[in-house]
């Protein structure tokens, strides 16, 4: 891959993905052997199921009001650098941090799919 065509998918994976990029800036140490987002980019490119996976985690952090946000990534950034590699846990302590946000979009998610169906059966009973 060029410099230009990294460049051009790294700028589009970032509006793609923006509070992931917050986390990815907070990395104190990106060089740091059991540093999370190593070669970013290039995996979300390479391999599609890394960018949906991605791209599911960028919706449920969306959904999080500011101050929630702002918690869970205070919370996330001592897991950038992973501490437990070394003890066969990888990134699980991060991925914990990230599954509160779930708490919040699983619900909302639930509510619009029974608010649709909702109508959906009003409308047939019409």
């Amino acid at each position: 891959m060029t410099t230009t065509s990294t460049a051009t998918a790294a700028s589009s994976f970032r509006e793609m993905l923006p509070r992931v990029y917050e986390l990815k800036a907070m990395v104190s140490d990106p060089s740091h052997p059991d540093a999370c987002f190593q070669d970013f980019e290039d995996g979300l490119e390479k391999y599609k199921t890394k960018l949906q996976a991605f791209v599911k985690l960028e919706r449920q952090l969306a959904v999080l009001a500011d101050d929630a946000w702002s918690d869970l990534k205070e919370r996330a950034a001592i897991h950038l650098i992973s501490q437990t590699r070394g003890q066969g846990r990888g990134w699980q302590p991060l991925f914990d941090v990230f599954s509160e946000a779930r708490g919040f979009w699983l619900p909302r998610e639930h509510r619009l799919h029974r608010h649709s169906l909702h109508q959906t059966h009003q409308g047939q009973d019409a």
